[in-house]
């Protein structure tokens, strides 16, 4: 059998230093990936094989995408030295704490996102997560992409079979109360009620 890949002419690696460095924390998954892909070609090749070869490959390509943006989007968040001790916004003055942690759902599964809380100086005031905003989490919780699917599973199927499909597709348990929040904040963007951050 006679394989091909594209060649960049000079018969190195397409991917630069930079590209290496940003699927550095994939590399375990994408290890995985080519010992599936290598060890499917040890002979007998049974239907049975080619079956788990690409149920293996979903889910390896699935994890390989979860952590390639809980890295990326905990990247966003600034070290210490460079975030702002202290910021205003509506007239409130806040003050920034410890980073903390919150599970983040996305298409490809749930992950940990670390960021840092803004304590206001005035009682009464909610505690502010800058980079949950900037990053357009629905309640909070839900990636943008991942709320757009279910706004249109939550179209299409009940709360149960939402629930169903959510669980087989992007291996996440949200409870029937989690998933009418999401699809709440979903409906109120598409109407236009919410501005996005």
């Amino acid at each position: 059998m006679t394989h091909s890949i594209a060649s960049t002419g000079s018969g190195t690696s397409p991917l630069t230093p930079e590209h290496l460095a940003a699927l550095l924390p994939c590399c375990l998954t994408l290890a995985h990936i080519a010992q599936a892909l290598l060890d499917f070609h040890a002979p007998p090749v049974p239907p049975a094989a080619t079956d788990r070869l690409e149920t293996d490959l979903q889910r390896l390509l699935r994890e390989v995408g979860r952590c390639a943006l809980e890295h990326t989007l905990n990247d966003l968040e600034p070290d210490e030295a460079e975030a702002p001790d202290e910021m205003r916004t509506g007239g409130t003055r806040y003050r920034r704490r410890r980073k903390s942690p919150t599970d983040v759902d996305s298409t490809f599964g749930r992950f940990r996102l670390w960021r840092w809380l803004y304590e206001p100086r005035d009682a009464g005031e909610r505690c502010l997560f800058p980079l949950q905003g900037l990053l357009g989490l629905v309640a909070g919780r839900a990636t943008p992409a991942l709320a757009s699917h279910v706004g249109i599973l939550v179209a299409q199927h009940t709360q149960r079979d939402v629930l169903r499909l959510s669980r087989r597709h992007n291996g996440l348990e949200w409870s029937h109360a989690l998933l009418r929040t999401v699809a709440a904040e979903v409906a109120e963007l598409v109407s236009g009620q919410r501005h996005t951050a």
